[in-house]
């Protein structure tokens, strides 16, 4: 696991080389295949490297919620300072883990200018992130039905309401409205000729 210091030394290198590769949000994407084949290559790398230092940062948050828990058992005298060290630890590892997430965003929307995303690509990930959010909320609901304020729940086995059945639902709806976009600005140009 790296230490604090070279994760933000790390998110700091990844922005100065997406610089260069912002013109593509307003110019679009490079003609020059092997310009393309090489934004996708540097664009795909860092997409790596940011799920390495998000899972990094994901463990020293674990680590100084453990430190936290253990805080008890230390001598009297120094439990304000080690607590004070650990809180601000977790602050700085929030506000890494903010600015990471952030440019894990820039970096998707890069991948998506540069044309490098497919439409079945696009709708993969919105899957993916209905899935997430699904057992997310069915993880929620059985939290809040324990009345625990978070971690994992053993409860007895009862019938609830699947929210399963919604991903379908948004993925369809999600695919329409493209479906109707594409076909709106190509009658839209059709039109001008």
């Amino acid at each position: 696991m790296a230490d604090l210091s070279s994760m933000r030394a790390s998110v700091q290198q990844m922005r100065r080389q997406l610089l260069p590769m912002m013109d593509a949000l307003y110019k679009g994407a490079p003609e020059e295949v092997h310009e393309r084949n090489r934004r996708m290559n540097d664009l795909e790398g860092m997409q790596r490297r940011l799920a390495i230092l998000l899972r990094d940062i994901n463990s020293a948050q674990h680590l100084a919620d453990v430190r936290q828990s253990g805080i008890h058992n230390l001598p009297r005298d120094t439990r304000y300072a080690a607590s004070q060290s650990i809180q601000q630890r977790q602050k700085d590892l929030a506000a890494l883990r903010k600015e990471a997430e952030d440019l894990a965003i820039v970096v998707r929307n890069l991948l998506e200018a540069n044309g490098f995303l497919s439409p079945m690509q696009k709708a993969m990930k919105i899957h993916e992130l209905i899935e997430n959010f699904t057992k997310a909320a069915e993880n929620q609901h059985a939290v809040s039905e324990l009345g625990l304020p978070q971690g994992p729940v053993i409860t007895n086995v009862h019938e609830t309401a699947s929210l399963t059945g919604l991903t379908p639902i948004i993925l369809f709806v999600y695919l329409a409205i493209q479906k109707f976009r594409n076909k709106s600005t190509s009658s839209a140009t059709g039109n001008r000729r």
